[in-house]
């Protein structure tokens, strides 16, 4: 074994972000609706041979972390330089929205894995990449590229209940979208650290129309599941101001405008990736809108699967 590749999805969080801070699932419960997309994390680790005969050199995509990955080997001490050398790559914008850096880390350690014979559950990949994590946030992300499909994530202290869901009515409706601003502030979600009252009772609010939006995704209401994301934006600010700015306000203002039912910016905010629910029959027109304003419309798909890994050939 000299060549192991893995590659893990990235994920659109749809409803009931935040309850998955463990800070805040451990006590109150938490409770998420994402899915994995089609926008990979690639991670390919050489070792023996194939360090020298295909002159592999250590290289990351724009905005990744080579001294990250070090830290990462060094965990499992597997060292670096004259051991292993890898070459990560994303189909996407780094620390966008998209859950890519949990992504990133699912895909190293299920290589690592596999070099090491570890024989890692998809618990274990989900609980390592999590505890390694170099940034503050929940646990959604790990669990979306590890397990894959679409998902309703029930949280609690000592388990995890995942539930397959069907999103295949809702999701043409579902557009995403690039800023085009790409995130300056790494520490956003920092601010919740330390939940005071008001962001804990929002997160309640947040939580509380994930049923209500699972509901409207079995019935294919895209309306009703509009109205929700756009309620969750909401709450979303209100957890934490320094996720928008006037620029992200003016894209979701505009996108009300030209029809759009609701939406919200993923991730921790202030750039990135942003989704809006559309009528199908007015996709055409909504995307020509937007991007006239400065955006950037992005073609995906569903990944049914998680996280992957194989021996590459020689």
């Amino acid at each position: 074994m000299s060549k192991i590749l893995a590659i893990s999805p990235s994920r659109i969080s749809l409803l009931g972000g935040s309850s998955d801070l463990k800070q805040y699932y451990e006590k109150y419960g938490g409770l998420c609706l994402n899915f994995a997309i089609d926008i990979y994390q690639k991670f390919t680790m050489y070792e023996g041979d194939d360090l020298w005969n295909n002159l592999a050199t250590n290289s990351v995509p724009y905005g990744g972390s080579q001294e990250f990955i070090f830290k990462v080997l060094n965990h499992y001490k597997i060292g670096s330089m004259h051991h292993t050398k890898f070459t990560s790559e994303y189909d996407g914008l780094i620390g966008s929205g998209l859950g890519s850096s949990a992504s990133a880390l699912v895909a190293i350690i299920a290589a690592i894995s596999k070099r090491l014979n570890l024989n890692y559950s998809k618990w274990d990949i989900v609980k390592a990449a999590y505890e390694l994590s170099p940034n503050f946030g929940g646990i959604q992300d790990q669990l979306a590229a590890v397990y894959g499909g679409a998902n309703l994530f029930r949280l609690q202290k000592d388990e995890t209940f995942i539930r397959k869901i069907d999103i295949s009515r809702v999701l043409p409706s579902i557009l995403l979208f690039s800023t085009k601003i790409e995130r300056q502030n790494r520490k956003i979600q920092d601010k919740l650290k330390e939940l005071d009252q008001t962001q804990i009772d929002n997160i309640h609010e947040l939580k509380n129309l994930v049923y209500d939006g699972l509901e409207a995704i079995e019935k294919g209401d895209i309306k009703t599941l509009g109205r929700l994301l756009d309620k969750a934006w909401i709450y979303k600010k209100a957890v934490n101001k320094d996720v928008t700015n006037k620029h992200i306000d003016n894209f979701y203002n505009k996108a009300k405008q030209f029809g759009a039912f609701g939406g919200k910016l993923l991730g921790s905010g202030s750039g990135g990736y942003m989704i809006f629910i559309v009528d199908p029959k007015d996709r055409v027109n909504f995307v020509k809108n937007m991007e006239t304003e400065g955006m950037e419309n992005w073609d995906y798909n569903l990944c049914t699967q998680g996280v992957t890994t194989r021996i590459l050939p020689r």
